[in-house]
């Protein structure tokens, strides 16, 4: 194969995503025209810092830590996240109307408007009401002895004696074994939040044993 069809080959995938990266701005940019033009600037800032003010403050209202037979047990409190869905359920509502009263609106625009209050109100606050029902008994226990864990079907049980290393990633609560090897507990997915995450994590540390080193 010559060089200038190398360069070649090495290219195209290249301008490819130049090309998708090009294409999802656009339709990022015509998303936010769109439903500027249709619910008005300041109804959008404000709706949009509502929900997030919301999420921020409403997960992190109640701390998961209870303590149990001399074991600290992480749980995350479900209602705080009830009442963000409910939250998020009610700006959904709120813009609804709003839409409803539009009747200058073309039939494009109004379905545009459905749509986006589909895909970005309705559909995850369904989804996240799925997953505090479906994560709801998930948990971390750290006793003197042993870390437990349930993640919906998935669980563990390791001695503290076992975990050389405690890490904290994107995907949760990373464990190094003696033996050289990982588990990761997807607190993501278990309705943690950060700081319940990061206490876990500090509370794990805590229970692993002091390794000698060589001076």
């Amino acid at each position: 194969m010559s060089t200038t069809q190398s360069e070649n080959n090495s290219a195209t995938p290249n301008l490819l995503r130049l090309v998708s990266i090009l294409v999802l701005l656009v339709a990022f940019l015509y998303l936010v025209y769109k439903v500027w033009d249709i619910f008005g600037f300041w109804t959008i800032l404000w709706t949009s810092f509502l929900v997030g003010f919301s999420t921020l403050v409403l997960s992190n209202l109640v701390s998961s830590r209870s303590e149990a037979g001399g074991a600290v047990i992480y749980n995350p409190q479900e209602w705080p996240r009830y009442l963000n869905v409910a939250v998020s359920l009610g700006i959904g509502g709120y813009l609804f109307s709003l839409l409803k009263k539009q009747g200058e609106l073309s039939s494009y625009d109004y379905q545009f408007g459905l749509g986006y209050l589909l895909f970005w109100s309705l559909l995850p606050a369904v989804f996240s009401l799925f997953r505090l029902i479906r994560d709801r008994n998930d948990y971390i226990e750290v006793s003197e002895t042993s870390v437990r864990y349930k993640d919906n079907d998935e669980t563990g049980d390791f001695p503290v004696s076992d975990i050389a290393g405690v890490e904290v990633t994107a995907f949760g609560i990373k464990l190094t074994f003696t033996s050289g090897t990982e588990c990761t507990i997807k607190t993501p997915q278990m309705n943690f939040n950060a700081k319940d995450t990061l206490m876990a994590a500090n509370e794990i540390k805590g229970r692993i044993p002091a390794i000698d080193t060589p001076d």
